[in-house]
């Protein structure tokens, strides 16, 4: 018996050791749920938190993804703006030169016949003073003529006169 007396008055003074480390593995063993459950959650957090920059991060590249097209759209209205502004003025502008070229025409036309009438009043005037020199020779030479007929008839009177 004393074997067995003796392995009991062992037993028994193990048994608090034991007692000590079940206790501990316990309270460890409870402390792990504990961790890990914390580790969980720590996880869960920073997934959240990943989550939120993510989604942060899409709306900022959505926000600026929308100012370059509007800025591009911009740009293009700028353009189209342009194109439009300097078709008209090109539109404009030649427009100004027909109506100037037309301008210089018409006073080209208007200089030319005021050339043709002017040239033909100028030769009416020097037909006029032509025919005006030819009569006024036409004029001296019959006042010579009358002169003459007359210096005849006087010469013929005095001879008549001298005779008589």
């Amino acid at each position: 018996m004393t074997s067995y007396g003796v392995e009991t008055v062992l037993e028994r003074s193990d048994a608090p050791r034991h007692a000590a480390q079940l206790d501990a593995t316990a309270t460890q063993n409870q402390g792990q749920p504990d961790d890990e459950l914390k580790a969980k959650r720590d996880k869960a957090i920073e997934d959240q938190k990943d989550a939120r920059a993510v989604t942060e991060r899409e709306v900022e590249e959505a926000r600026t993804a929308a100012e370059e097209r509007k800025g591009a759209a911009a740009e293009a209205a700028q353009k189209r703006t342009s194109a439009a502004k300097q078709q008209a003025d090109e539109l404009a502008a030649q427009r100004v030169t027909a109506a100037e070229a037309a301008k210089r025409d018409e006073q080209a036309k208007i200089t030319a016949a005021e050339q043709i009438a002017t040239a033909a009043a100028e030769s009416k005037l020097d037909e006029a003073q032509a025919k005006r020199s030819h009569a006024e020779g036409k004029r001296a030479q019959a006042d010579q003529i009358e002169e003459l007929a007359d210096a005849e008839k006087q010469k013929r009177q005095s001879e008549r006169a001298n005779d008589a």
